[in-house]
């Protein structure tokens, strides 16, 4: 992810004394070049305390919500559906019992006890859902009014990853100072 700026090689985190992370390389003399992971995190920071995250266009903001919450749409689609199902399940049976003429207490009983079992607490499952997405829409639109630095520094190290390679073009060392450069989407947003 880390390059050395004077042979573009790749930089290796090692750990020292037990607490210390230390990215390295080699340059073409055979002479060692190291960083302290503190000096590339602060830089990493500082850039992203750039990135006004409301400036990005809010067609790409409304598509990445739709494309997150996808699925749990797709559940909430099925639970309205089973609703319905439950609703035309009992009317069936109703239909059923007039058809046959049935009198029978016990089986009328154990057949809305297994309607009621198989769409069990859907009411407040499909309330549940709909506070799930109206909050997670919410505080997607309300993590678009921030700063990345902001966002960042409350993820988790893999997120934290992701973030720094979806943004980056390069990010070299040289001579102990950091170097990162966006790309081109960032360097649009970035804020000046």
């Amino acid at each position: 992810m880390i390059t050395l700026q004077e042979t573009g090689n790749l930089m290796v985190g090692e750990l020292k004394k037990g607490k210390y992370v230390y990215y390295t390389a080699f340059d073409n003399n055979k002479k060692r070049h190291s960083i302290n992971e503190t000096v590339v995190t602060d830089t990493i920071l500082n850039y992203f305390k750039e990135i006004r995250l409301s400036l990005i266009p809010k067609d790409i903001v409304n598509e990445v919500i739709k494309e997150e919450l996808e699925p749990l749409k797709k559940q909430y689609s099925t639970l309205k559906r089973n609703k319905s199902r439950k609703f035309h399940k009992k009317l069936q049976l109703i239909d059923h019992i007039k058809t046959l003429g049935f009198n029978d207490e016990d089986f009328i009983i154990d057949e809305l006890k297994n309607i009621q079992n198989l769409y069990y607490d859907l009411p407040e499952r499909v309330e549940q859902l709909e506070n799930k997405i109206k909050n997670l829409t919410l505080n997607c639109q309300n993590i678009m009014k921030k700063r990345l630095y902001d966002v960042f520094i409350q993820m988790n190290i893999e997120n934290q990853r992701k973030t720094i390679e979806l943004v980056k073009n390069k990010l070299e060392v040289q001579d102990k100072r950091v170097k990162l450069t966006f790309k081109p989407t960032f360097r649009k947003i970035r804020q000046r």
